[in-house]
């Protein structure tokens, strides 16, 4: 309907795709809400330019469809995209990039690349070691702890 009304690239019509994906992969219908995140992605990057906030959540959501379905390096080379760009927009210390960093950490350890995860934690998120976890945002200080777990 929203498709109709209000045209197939229409903020509320993409909305409309995103709440429909994400129904579609609660209820495990993960093809069908792979199509709609890489449509919404494609229309969000097409729209706001790739390294705008709209076209990166996309990006995300389409990473966790595909490893849901079991595409490993398509969603790794997504979440990798996703860290250069939050760490050249946003910064290396931002918590959304810090985010970023864990995810394509884990996305490396799931394909075996224990030395590129390695990098990944030196270059972007060692610092959070030497940090005050209260000076820290939540996400932030679950990722130290997660990490201080790692070295023991």
């Amino acid at each position: 309907m929203c498709k109709l009304v209000l045209g197939p690239e229409h903020p509320g019509t993409v909305a409309s795709m995103n709440n429909l994906a994400e129904t579609l992969h609660e209820l495990r219908d993960l093809e069908g809400a792979r199509e709609l995140y890489q449509q919404v992605f494609d229309i969000r990057e097409r729209t706001f330019g790739f390294d705008r906030d709209e076209a990166v959540v996309s990006m995300n959501k389409l990473a966790k469809a595909l490893r849901a379905l079991g595409d490993l390096r398509r969603a790794h080379k997504l979440e990798e995209r996703r860290l250069h760009i939050r760490a050249r927009v946003l910064g290396r210390e931002h918590p959304d990039t810090s985010v970023s960093a864990w995810n394509l950490v884990g996305a490396l350890g799931r394909l075996g690349e224990i030395a590129r995860a390695d990098r990944i934690v030196n270059e972007y998120l060692a610092w959070l070691g030497y940090c005050d976890p209260e000076s820290l945002g939540a996400n932030q200080r679950q990722i130290r702890e997660k990490l201080m777990q790692r070295r023991r």
